[in-house]
């Protein structure tokens, strides 16, 4: 297992398009690419303009096999005087091993900002009170 994190554009593709090779023999409905290809860098999305963030790739014998975004809202940090730092974007393949080097690599990362606390999985939400 190997956690790298996303440097080209080859590699944001398949950090984007991951979840459809993941959920493909499911009843999973895919979000619309359009929006999942804006929705991961700078001038798109309002809180990964603002803040610093990195995208990591897990792969087993140099097949992805898993994602996560890690980033540091400062103005959530701002609000709740915290040292917190998010995540999203947790896709992978069923193992629990998986799971945890996406997890410890989105932790160091984390703690190498400074940040002592790991927060997330968070939904969509709209301010018309509902989800």
């Amino acid at each position: 297992m190997h956690v790298e994190p996303v440097r080209s554009g080859a590699q944001k593709k398949e950090f984007i398009y991951l979840p459809r090779q993941l959920y493909r023999n499911s009843p999973w409905v895919p979000p619309l690419w359009m929006e999942e290809q804006n929705g991961y860098g700078r001038g798109k999305n309002a809180v990964l303009s603002d803040n610093e963030y990195e995208l990591f790739i897990a792969r087993r014998a140099g097949k992805a096999v898993g994602r996560i975004l890690v980033y540091i809202d400062r103005a959530w940090n701002d609000h709740f005087q915290s040292s917190d730092g998010l995540f999203g974007a947790l896709d992978a393949e069923d193992s629990e091993d998986t799971f945890n080097a996406l997890i410890q690599a989105a932790r160091l990362w984390l703690e190498k900002r400074g940040m002592n606390r790991i927060v997330g999985r968070f939904t969509r939400w709209r301010s018309s009170g509902g989800f």
